[in-house]
């Protein structure tokens, strides 16, 4: 072979070579652009714990299909979604603190200019930014129901902080109890008071504030929230007997009131009853279980078990 006939080879084989990088290459990028769904997509995952039960898990609309109505695993909501990557604990822990759960009228938009200092506090860079806006906003006049959702906020607060004060949590929860105007504002404070103490670990100190919340409610559909966390007391403290038995009242009082549920009833209901079928399950007793299921997602307008196989 003479040499030009080797140059000639030599170039055609570098040629090929590049020609096959260069084919290689795009065909990696229309894969990466196959599996993004198109050019400049971009997918993003929650990271593990970002969403709560109770709260979020039991939320759902009432008009969702089938597969979201209430089971005893659990469904997916909405505007509260269940993370599958969260623990059960992370999945039945109490509800996170809202302003409207602080408040009498619960269900009313919180867009009032003190509703939206006490947001901007729990939500402020860290516990310590927050203690201080709330600091402030004492100083400023305000009625005595705004005071108790200062003091709960605060009590809040300081459960974050590193470590956590949970002395001063203590304390700013009991001068919320003490300023609280009427029955309503008092079991708005006991509620979250309960719910920080499950979550802390000691609910035994929530009891007597709960019995006594419970003592001041005139109506079923009062009850059911402390009858729930009454429920999540005995069973934090291994007491499933107790624990089944208020689970069951508060689901009782929720189906026997008529109308439309409010959003805190309903969100107590839908846990309340979750957490029986999983007593209920872990006896042995599916059929009880279902029977419940079926029940609350009637009240609820949701599809029964029966109406989705």
């Amino acid at each position: 072979m003479d040499r030009k006939t080797q140059m000639i080879a030599l170039v055609a084989t570098v040629g090929i070579f590049f020609g096959m990088m260069a084919l290689a290459a795009w065909w990696s990028m229309r894969q990466q652009s196959a599996t993004s769904g198109g050019t400049g997509r971009m997918h993003f995952t929650a990271q593990p714990g970002t969403t709560r039960d109770n709260a979020r898990i039991l939320t759902t609309n009432k008009r969702d299909s089938g597969d979201r109505a209430f089971s005893g695993g659990g469904g997916s909501g909405s505007s509260r979604s269940n993370n599958a990557d969260s623990t059960p604990e992370e999945r039945d822990a109490p509800p996170e603190l809202t302003v409207d759960s602080l408040s009498a009228a619960e269900d009313r938009a919180a867009d009032s200019p003190f509703a939206e200092t006490v947001c901007a506090a729990l939500n402020a860079a860290s516990p310590e930014v927050g203690i201080a806006k709330l600091g402030v906003a004492l100083d400023t006049p305000h009625t005595a129901e705004e005071s108790a959702r200062i003091y709960t906020a605060l009590a809040v607060l300081y459960g974050q902080l590193e470590p956590p004060d949970y002395d001063r949590a203590k304390q700013a929860f009991e001068r919320a109890l003490a300023v609280a105007p009427d029955a309503a504002a008092r079991r708005g404070v006991v509620r979250q008071h309960a719910a920080f103490a499950l979550g802390a670990g000691f609910p035994e100190e929530a009891l007597p504030k709960v019995e006594a919340a419970l003592q001041e409610t005139n109506t079923q559909t009062e009850a059911v929230p402390l009858l729930l966390l009454l429920g999540q007391i005995r069973e934090a403290s291994a007491e499933l007997e107790a624990a089944e038995t208020l689970y069951r009242k508060a689901v009782d009082h929720a189906l026997e009131s008529e109308g439309e549920l409010a959003a805190a009833v309903e969100e107590s209901l839908r846990l309340a009853a979750l957490r029986l079928a999983r007593l209920y399950s872990a006896n042995g007793r599916e059929e009880d279980a279902e029977a419940l299921r079926d029940r609350v997602a009637e009240r609820l307008g949701l599809k029964t078990a029966r109406e989705r196989r």
